[in-house]
């Protein structure tokens, strides 16, 4: 077996593991951002908000790619039907299974009906918001 040693064997320090433990926090960071300034790893570019780039409609469930949006895996989305105060949410957003978008729970045909649009906008747990995103389905 490559790699494995045994306890006895190892001339091992962990001195190095904090070091490795924060550079795997910032992937993670980078990956999703957290609204906040530091840098994305991924993107290379810093985040200073959440940013909605082509969400997507399906099964009664709003969907937001995560990559390059910098928004945190605990960011809730308010809705609002455009030119009135009526407004939905705010709802807890979650990873779906491939871990590359955030979505809602489900809404279904009351809060999005067919052939309707809304205003949407996402709060990171920081407080920051995105642009808002002219939607339709």
């Amino acid at each position: 077996m490559t790699g494995c040693v045994s306890p006895e064997e190892s001339d091992f320090d962990d001195q190095g593991e904090e070091e490795e433990t924060g550079e795997a926090s910032q992937e993670i960071t980078g990956f999703f951002g957290t609204g906040s300034t530091s840098g994305s790893s991924i993107s290379g570019s810093s985040c200073n908000g959440p940013i909605i780039n082509n969400p997507s409609w399906s099964g009664g469930y709003l969907y937001v790619p995560i990559p390059g949006s910098c928004m945190s895996n605990q960011a809730k989305l308010m809705m609002q039907v455009p030119n009135t105060t009526t407004t939905y949410g705010p709802y807890s957003m979650t990873l779906n299974n491939a871990g590359t978008q955030l979505l809602t729970p489900f809404l279904g045909p009351s809060i999005m009906p067919a052939g309707s649009c809304r205003n949407i906008q996402v709060m990171n747990p920081d407080g920051k918001l995105s642009n808002v995103y002219f939607f339709c389905r």
